[in-house]
């Protein structure tokens, strides 16, 4: 029951699958899918999660009055995160001055600032939408320290 709560709010996870990813093994690549139902719910979650690599964390808050996410995590050196970043009704999100937006299931790219293309991980966003209808930006994160956040219309650059 503990895993599956901890699961449901973001903490750092493994794809425990039968035939998974073989690179799952020692924590190389660990996923952080937060629930957007737990997000509505809640107003902020955390959780850390000791690994073989080092230290990942993650820590989310949601703005009530917007309704607007913010998600911070750190992914150990030589690790790398697949996360789910629910847009609860918002266009997409930002990473580091780079603004990625979901139109029609596809990942569009509104910044043209030098922050996109220095990030690194854009190459690996998509838009998705899960099996309950939530429309996610899907992105794999390096090792690093991050924030994403939210992109409401209004805020499209």
């Amino acid at each position: 029951v503990n895993r599956f709560i901890a699961t449901f709010l973001g903490s750092p996870t493994i794809d425990t699958a039968p035939f998974s990813d073989i690179s799952n093994a020692g924590w190389l690549r660990f996923m952080v899918h937060p629930s957007p139902h737990a997000i509505r719910a809640l107003s902020y979650a955390s959780a850390h999660r000791h690994m073989p690599l080092g230290l990942a964390t993650v820590s989310w808050r949601r703005l009530a009055v917007s309704g607007e996410l913010e998600l911070n995590m750190t992914v150990p050196f030589h690790a790398v995160a697949n996360v789910h970043f629910p847009l609860l009704g918002q266009v997409g999100a930002t990473l580091g001055g780079c603004q990625m937006l979901c139109q029609h299931g596809a990942m569009v790219v509104a910044s043209s600032t030098s922050a996109c293309s220095s990030s690194g991980v854009l190459h690996s966003a998509t838009c998705s939408t899960r099996p309950d209808g939530e429309e996610v930006l899907v992105i794999e994160l390096p090792p690093g320290r991050f924030t994403l956040q939210s992109v409401n219309r209004g805020e499209i650059l």
